[in-house]
């Protein structure tokens, strides 16, 4: 069984479980679940957690290949941070519509009585060019 020593220093070589880490921290404070004072007392706790389970680890499945856990780590936390960012950025244009709305040129939508006119004009236009033509 590692030292207590040995397994701050594999943690710490862990760079996927730290990006894991920090994305589910940033996550839990994008849903106002953690506040921004207290990340890093989440983080600590998370750290910990991911310590006792290197502890586990050492005593269950002394044999466990760290580095192939640590690589999904990180591919999870990539793969998080992408989902995180298209989530917010959705929301955002969203914002951003309801912002715009009414503003000439940038804010034009077609509503429904806004289609009906143009839908009606374009029929008018369509019926005189007919009756013209023939």
């Amino acid at each position: 069984m590692d030292t207590l020593q040995e397994l701050f220093a594999q943690l710490a070589a862990l760079g996927g479980v730290a990006a894991l880490i920090a994305f589910i921290v940033n996550a839990l404070k994008r849903f106002n679940v953690v506040k921004d004072g207290q990340a890093k007392t989440v983080a600590a706790g998370l750290n910990l957690v991911a310590l006792a389970g290197l502890l586990v680890a050492g005593v269950v499945a002394p044999n466990l290949d760290l580095f192939t856990i640590d690589s999904m780590a990180g591919k999870i936390a990539a793969i998080g941070v992408m989902v995180l960012s298209l989530v917010v950025q959705i929301g955002i244009s969203g914002k951003a519509h309801d912002t715009v709305t009414g503003v000439p040129v940038i804010g034009f939508s077609y509503s429904e009585k806004q289609y009906a006119e143009f839908e009606a004009k374009y029929l008018a236009e369509e019926k005189a060019k007919a009756e013209k033509d023939a």
